[in-house]
């Protein structure tokens, strides 16, 4: 498998930055953004044609050229999140339609935040969201990254409130139990690597620890949303 390194050298020989998403393959999805700022979805394959051009540039258009799958029904997005790099999944009818994982170029907590927020919003409007899933805060040992996260919550929990979008927020253990991840001895060391077997053994896909923990998260707020729903209108309480 291409290094990384050499991937990003290879699309910033075109003008190309790579911003998110996982390469597994010379087909698999990408998050870029073109030398003029646009930002779109597209793979390494398609990228190395002669005619290949950046679709926005090419349509000189405004209109987002992102192409995403047709929505059929509710639709969540997930993140996994954290200042450097998050996790982010689309979940639709019980199963992942699109992941990555976005690594913010920032240098400070305040701008890092801003630039979550931003790829935030363009991820809910590409995918037309209804429900947002997070994970919540918790003590790892050092106060100001609990209070740097927070802040990141806070933001996204306000821009999910603002955009009138359903937001539940999990602890760990809440949306691994959903889930169907069960505590045991030592699992604080593995945890990551449950998440990932999980997602290869129910839908197939191989992807990183943050993008498979997004995935749960999403598949996690959609049975809680259906639950939800269910018991409002006096269906499974």
């Amino acid at each position: 498998m291409k290094k990384k390194e050499d991937i990003t050298k290879e699309l910033r020989e075109k003008g190309i930055e790579w911003v998110s998403g996982d390469y597994q393959n010379l087909s698999s999805s990408l998050y870029l953004r073109c030398e003029h700022g646009h930002e779109f979805f597209d793979s390494l394959k398609r990228t190395r044609l002669k005619t290949w051009k950046c679709p926005q540039c090419e349509s000189d258009s405004n209109e987002p050229t992102v192409k995403v799958p047709n929505k059929e029904n509710l639709r969540v997005l997930a993140l996994d999140n954290a200042m450097n790099r998050c996790g982010w999944a689309i979940i639709e009818n019980n199963q992942p339609i699109a992941h990555g994982t976005h690594t913010t170029s920032a240098s400070n907590n305040i701008e890092k935040i801003s630039e979550v927020k931003q790829w935030f919003l363009h991820l809910m409007k590409t995918y037309d969201v209804d429900v947002i899933g997070l994970e919540n805060v918790f003590y790892q040992g050092n106060p100001q990254t609990l209070i740097v996260l927070s802040m990141l919550l806070g933001v996204l929990a306000v821009t999910s409130y603002e955009e009138k979008q359903v937001l539940y927020i999990f602890s760990a253990g809440e949306w691994r139990s959903i889930t169907g991840i069960k505590p045991q001895k030592r699992a604080r060391d593995n945890y990551k690597q449950m998440a990932q077997q999980k997602v290869r053994t129910d839908y197939g896909i191989q992807v990183s620890q943050d993008t498979a923990e997004a995935i749960l998260i999403g598949i996690a707020t959609e049975k809680k949303y259906k639950y939800d729903q269910a018991t409002k209108s006096g269906f499974g309480g």
